[in-house]
């Protein structure tokens, strides 16, 4: 699980070429992989793993998480 600087908590379980994500309280999805630890659908995009990570929604500036 990851606390993020934009308010929102992840769990991301990353399968292969694809992440799934779950955020708590909201929707879950399947994030393709766009190659160098980046996952994204074109609205949400998740980068990183480990300790450390950015999540992103939309336009919005990325977010910083950290947990894993």
């Amino acid at each position: 699980m990851y606390s993020c600087s934009n308010g929102q908590q992840i769990v991301v379980d990353i399968e292969g070429a694809s992440a799934r994500v779950q955020i708590i309280g909201g929707t879950s999805m399947v994030l393709p992989s766009a190659g160098d630890g980046y996952f994204t659908n074109g609205r949400y995009g998740f980068r990183g793993g480990g300790a450390n990570a950015q999540w992103e929604v939309g336009r919005a500036a990325a977010a910083t998480c950290t947990g894993g």
